[in-house]
């Protein structure tokens, strides 16, 4: 299945495929995408699940259910259910994005073409064709920002 193509409900998967579906839909902004050792929702709050849970290294949930306990940086799911991309982007389609950044980062210009879900990043790919107007703004705020002596001259 392409992404963006609608699937016929019960067709693929068995129930927890189906709660998935049901639970993305009714919270979009709390469709998570694993990212290192938590999730990172599209709404841009990181989760974590539980050491024992079933849901531990999906590559994707849907969070019926989360706290965020005192002092914690992160949410705990409580509840929730494993889901595709394909579900993820077709419930919190309205987040879709893609995009071209350029930014100073690290001392040079970076430049990239960026698909997104919300805060999450599903394809990163270089932009070697950035405008020139983009690059000199980007590379003038890094100057600004950090001074000459950041500047690389390894590429000149």
């Amino acid at each position: 299945m392409q992404h963006g193509q609608r699937r016929a409900w019960g067709v693929e998967g068995g129930e927890e495929a189906r709660v998935g579906t049901v639970v993305a839909l009714a919270f979009p902004e709390r469709v998570a995408r694993l990212d290192g050792g938590s999730y990172l929702t599209v709404a841009g709050t990181r989760a974590e699940v539980g050491a024992g849970s079933a849901l531990r290294g999906a590559e994707w949930l849907a969070v019926a259910v989360a706290d965020r306990p005192v002092g914690r940086g992160h949410a705990r799911v409580g509840l929730g259910a494993a889901v595709d991309e394909d579900i993820a982007r077709y419930a919190a389609g309205a987040l879709l994005e893609s995009r071209e950044e350029v930014h100073w980062a690290g001392g040079d210009v970076v430049a990239r073409r960026v698909e997104r879900l919300g805060a999450v990043e599903l394809a990163v790919r270089p932009h070697t064709d950035a405008g020139p107007a983009l690059v000199r703004a980007a590379l003038l705020d890094g100057l600004r920002r950090e001074g000459f002596g950041s500047v690389s001259y390894t590429h000149l």
